[in-house]
């Protein structure tokens, strides 16, 4: 997928931690990977990679033990982390990213994403996987305020 707004490219992230949520198939993995050609100082972290722990407890203890690395990946220790693993975390008190990516997509866009770049029908399952996540990120918005969020729109035209 290589459709993002451009006008995300403008911004200014450094030193800053970045996380980049949305629906599965949303562009989260583009985005990630494109900023992190422009921050090369920036350690680059794909919850993806991380699934393939069989218990839930180690997924997050791997995930949560390479964010606080990520301060010595650099001398800025800033990371950008993308993924959909985000929403199991979001209240760990060592994840605080200082700038959440809310990439959006429409459910027919999520739907067509499936089939054409994965080769899945999506099914129910997949709806309310998205409900539940997008419940747990209003309620962590909720709890805390004072969080920064960038809403980007990542729909193309469906043929």
């Amino acid at each position: 997928m290589e459709l993002v707004n451009k006008k995300i490219f403008d911004k200014d992230f450094s030193n800053k931690n970045i996380a980049i949520i949305g629906k599965p198939t949303s562009g989260k993995t583009y985005l990630a990977g494109k900023l992190a050609e422009l921050y090369p100082e920036h350690k680059l972290i794909h919850t993806d990679d991380y699934i393939n722990h069989d218990r839930e407890d180690l997924i997050t203890y791997y995930l949560i033990r390479d964010i606080v690395n990520a301060s010595n990946f650099s001398n800025l220790g800033n990371y950008i982390i993308e993924g959909v693993y985000i929403y199991n975390i979001l209240n760990h008190p060592h994840f605080k990213p200082d700038l959440f990516i809310d990439v959006h997509i429409s459910e027919k866009q999520m739907r067509a994403n499936y089939v054409f770049d994965r080769n899945i029908v999506p099914n129910r399952k997949n709806a309310g996987f998205v409900r539940k996540h997008k419940a747990l990120f209003d309620e962590f918005l909720f709890l805390n305020p004072h969080v920064h969020v960038l809403k980007i729109n990542n729909n193309k035209k469906i043929l």
